[in-house]
């Protein structure tokens, strides 16, 4: 037996102590970095779909309900980063421990090792199996969910509506609906994941098992020792400890892929209408014809259903002009393509002598008043409701007050408490 002195077996332990400070501030350290990473990503991430949503077209949101988009803004994001910190935090370890282990496992006994690792490979095919069909239930399950999400957003946003008609239990209904379908996948993706981690669970043991009986029978013909066989049994099941963490490392982003493609079918989509190309709005230009020629358009819900047809109206500069007609005729449809909300589908609408299609649509909108028969009130206060859209450099508070009387709502604005 080895003899220390009083000096060595003091230096032994200062050197054990500064290990395991040093393993501490190594463990803070990865820690930290994890989180800022991930806290980044999101952060990114999430500033990137909210500006890919705001760039689609108007006709985007006329097929999307607002509570889908909400889900994707948040919870999918959420899904698609939260593997981060645990992948990273694990997944290197759990390498390392494989690699070396292998190596060991090798040296010690090369047909133990190749029979083990043999024995394994039907849990790489099940695990392989398994995640293609829970990364389309999670797809599944995460459209239910954004189903959910609309549908509520939808009631509680006109829930007026909804106790002017009686109709809370219909909406309930709903709702309860889109749960139970979600409900239903996740207790299916249960089910499976139960399924998959039980099989590999007895394939891993049975690789256990089956070192035993072999290094057993190597013990009995004097080929092996029987201790190397326990040393090799217990470095095994370290191994094929760190092989399924390695596998669970692998499975879970499942659901972030799920929720990742719902995210970046967003981020990869190009609205038709580009808002920062063309040609810029004439500065000199104080008063502007509208021009409709021969303008077609049906909505692409109702694609079989024109509500312009071959239209052609002249609204002359400086002219007040009025469209009057029952309701779906398109007056509200002439308006949207002045404003260039769509595109006409036959003909073409011009501003004097230009056809808006060529024009610069964030430099001509920014030229145009629109006052709607909806109001449409933001949670923020009075001021930068009436200036919204412009930036803090770009009015006074003389122009707001004088608004504000033109509205005729300065009387009523000065009555709030912080008017």
């Amino acid at each position: 037996m080895t003899r220390f002195s009083d000096e060595e077996f003091d230096q032994r332990i200062l050197e054990f102590a500064l290990l395991v400070v040093a393993n501490a501030l190594m463990s803070c350290a990865m820690s930290i970095a994890i989180q800022s990473l991930q806290t980044r990503m999101s952060a990114n991430m999430s500033v990137k779909l909210f500006g890919a949503l705001l760039r689609q077209d108007v006709a985007f949101y006329d097929n999307a309900m607002t509570g889908q988009l909400s889900s994707r803004l948040n919870n999918d994001m959420r899904q698609a980063l939260s593997p981060v910190s645990i992948i990273m935090n694990s997944f290197v370890a759990n390498i390392v421990m494989l690699a070396v282990g292998f190596g060991i496992c090798l040296q010690s006994s090369w047909r133990l090792t190749v029979l083990a690792f043999t024995v394994l490979t039907p849990v790489v095919h099940i695990s392989a199996e398994f995640s293609q069909w829970a990364s389309k239930l999670m797809m599944s399950q995460w459209t239910y969910m954004a189903d959910a999400s609309g549908a509520a957003t939808q009631a509680l946003t006109n829930i007026r509506t909804v106790r002017m008609f009686g109709a809370r239990d219909i909406e309930m209904e709903k709702y309860a609906g889109h749960i139970n379908k979600s409900k239903d996948v996740g207790l299916l993706s249960a089910w499976g994941q139960g399924a998959a981690g039980l099989i590999a669970a007895l394939v891993q043991q049975g690789a256990s098992f089956i070192i035993l009986f072999y290094g057993g029978h190597l013990a009995l013909k004097h080929e092996f020792e029987v201790g190397s066989i326990i040393t090799f049994t217990v470095l095994w099941n370290r191994l094929s400890s760190a092989f399924t963490s390695l596998n669970e490392n692998i499975n879970q982003p499942v659901k972030a892929v799920s929720a990742g493609q719902r995210v970046f079918e967003i981020l990869d989509l190009e609205p038709d209408i580009p808002e920062e190309e063309g040609e810029a709005f004439p500065e000199e230009s104080k008063q502007v014809g509208i021009r409709f020629e021969n303008v077609e358009y049906a909505y692409l819900s109702r694609p079989d259903k024109k509500v312009l047809a071959g239209v052609t109206l002249d609204i002359r500069a400086g002219k007040t002009t009025a469209v009057v007609g029952k309701s779906g005729c398109g007056k509200s449809t002439l308006s949207k393509l002045v404003l260039r909300f769509y595109d006409p589908q036959g003909g073409a609408v011009f501003l004097n002598a230009t056809e808006l299609q060529r024009m610069h649509l964030l430099q001509y909108r920014n030229k145009v008043g629109v006052v709607s028969q909806d109001t449409q009130l933001f949670r923020m206060t009075v001021t930068e409701n009436i200036t919204y859209g412009l930036r803090a450099t770009e009015y006074t508070m003389e122009d707001v007050e004088r608004a504000a009387k033109l509205a005729n709502a300065d009387e009523f604005i000065r009555a709030l408490p912080e008017g």
